[in-house]
């Protein structure tokens, strides 16, 4: 089961960096990408990050979007490069793939939206205070063309 939890600066929303802590690689890791990270995502796998993000949300990611994200945003949680990379190497194995991809999600969700992560972590829809959604709401489909109010 993965732990995610808001990074160590994380105390209330407004105070994430944009760190996450993720049980991965037999350990509670800490992945963060900082702009230089993400600056350096973008040139290693030549995508946006909107773009990288979405191949990890949607499950159509590459290998090279999953090891990546993961080796970047151990290095920008401050772990050595070599060691980060040996990480990688040996836990984005086979039967490990999807796993590291979940991770490698959460890591730059956080990054580009920590609340969001914390919001995803909990199961809850961000923005959406769940004691006020009306449950028809969800799936209420909107009113025929023909009755649509006029401009």
């Amino acid at each position: 089961m993965a732990v995610l939890r808001p990074g160590p600066a994380g105390g209330g929303l407004m105070s994430l960096d944009g760190s996450i802590e993720i049980f991965w690689a037999g350990d509670l890791r800490v992945f963060r990408l900082p702009i230089a990270q993400l600056l350096a995502l973008e040139e290693k796998r030549d995508s946006a990050l909107a773009e990288i993000h979405g191949r990890l949300m949607r499950g159509v990611w590459s290998l090279r979007d999953v090891t990546e994200t993961l080796r970047l945003g151990l290095i920008g949680a401050d772990v050595d490069a070599r060691h980060a990379a040996k990480l990688v190497e040996e836990h984005c194995v086979d039967g490990r793939i999807e796993a590291a991809a979940l991770v490698a999600f959460y890591a730059l969700t956080a990054a580009l939206d920590a609340p969001k992560a914390v919001a995803l972590a909990k199961g809850d829809e961000p923005g959406k205070d769940r004691a006020e959604t009306d449950p028809n709401e969800a799936n209420a489909s909107p009113p025929p063309l023909s009755t649509r109010p006029q401009p």
